[in-house]
C-alpha cells in the first residue's frame, strides 16, 4: 500500500498537553517583582498539536511531538513577552526554556475529533 493512500486511511487525531509551571519559576518570578507575570503564568494551559495522522507521525515519534509542543508554547510566550522574556528567561534554545521552568504532562484524552 502507497504511504498516500495510508496516510488517507489513518484517523487524524492530535495529541494534548497540560503545561504547568514549575513552582520554581513562579517563585523566581516573584522574587524579580513579577508577581502579575507569575499569577497569569501560574493557571495551567492546554498545547494541542496540528492533526496527525496516527499511523507513522504518532507512535514512536511522542518525544518529536512533545518537543514541538514546548517549542510551540514557548514561542508563543516570547512573542506575547518580548524583550521581557529574555530578560527573564536568558537566550536558550526554546526547549531548554521550556524544561527549565515548566512541566507537560500528556492529557487523559489524547484522540480527539477534528471535524468540529
Amino acid at each position: 500500500m502507497s504511504q498516500n493512500l495510508q496516510d488517507s486511511q489513518s484517523p487524524v487525531i492530535r495529541r494534548a498537553y497540560v503545561v504547568r509551571a514549575s513552582s520554581q519559576l513562579l517563585a523566581r518570578l516573584a522574587e524579580v517583582g513579577e508577581a502579575d507575570l507569575a499569577e497569569s503564568l501560574s493557571v495551567p494551559t492546554v498545547v494541542m498539536t496540528e492533526p496527525l495522522r496516527y499511523e507513522g507521525k504518532l507512535e514512536g515519534y511522542r518525544s518529536l511531538i512533545l518537543g514541538k509542543c514546548k517549542t510551540g508554547f514557548i514561542t508563543d510566550l516570547h512573542d506575547l513577552l518580548g524583550d521581557q522574556f529574555t530578560n527573564l528567561f536568558g537566550d536558550l534554545p526554546a526547549v531548554a526554556v521550556f524544561d527549565n521552568w515548566w512541566l507537560a504532562e500528556e492529557a487523559d484524552a489524547i484522540e480527539i475529533a477534528t471535524d468540529w
